[in-house]
């Protein structure tokens, strides 16, 4: 699931699994106001020299980059890499 410059998206009891890469990926910063719960993301994988960018070399199971969203209730298991990335920027 990929929420790219996106506000007030709601996504509720999603099951991602046997995923490469990110699972529930928020790309670039710029969204704000979405709610993910109560969603799973499982057995993520890493696509082993297929990457587009640098994030991709390590696979998380929800990768965020605005820490306005709400995330509550979910779980990542068998992740190769992290369950939440917190990949927030040192700019405001």
């Amino acid at each position: 699931v990929t929420i790219h410059g996106t506000s007030g998206v709601n996504v509720d009891t999603v099951f991602a699994v046997d995923i490469k890469n990110h699972a529930f990926f928020f790309e670039d910063g710029s969204e704000r106001g979405n709610t993910v719960v109560n969603c799973v993301a499982m057995k993520v994988r890493n696509l082993m020299g297929q990457h587009l960018k640098m994030h991709d070399r390590t696979p998380a199971g929800f990768w965020l980059a605005n820490p306005d969203n709400i995330i509550v209730g979910n779980s990542a298991s068998d992740i190769q890499g992290v369950g939440l990335w917190n990949a927030f920027s040192d700019q405001v």
